[in-house]
């Protein structure tokens, strides 16, 4: 199985084919955020993001095992 670095994570390209892709907006959507800017703070941060031209796409599953950990992250600092 071979690997390759997408963004700053790495995935293997088996593990593509079971997961949703979401478009920036899409993922605005989701979390409901009104600003595209605090997606690319949020990318700045390390959440896992593929550049795909002058787009982005984001694995559904990557993004939300990003988003907990970034809150027990801020769950033990503010303990």
């Amino acid at each position: 199985m071979k690997s390759h670095t997408l963004g700053r994570t790495r995935t293997t390209v088996s593990s593509l084919s079971n997961d949703e892709f979401l478009t920036t907006q899409e993922l605005m959507q989701l979390l409901k955020i009104k600003h595209k800017q605090t997606i690319y703070n949020l990318i700045r941060d390390g959440m896992p993001a593929i550049s795909v031209g002058k787009n982005y796409r984001f694995i559904k599953s990557e993004v939300i095992e990003f988003l907990r950990e970034l809150s027990r992250n801020e769950s033990h600092r503010k303990g």
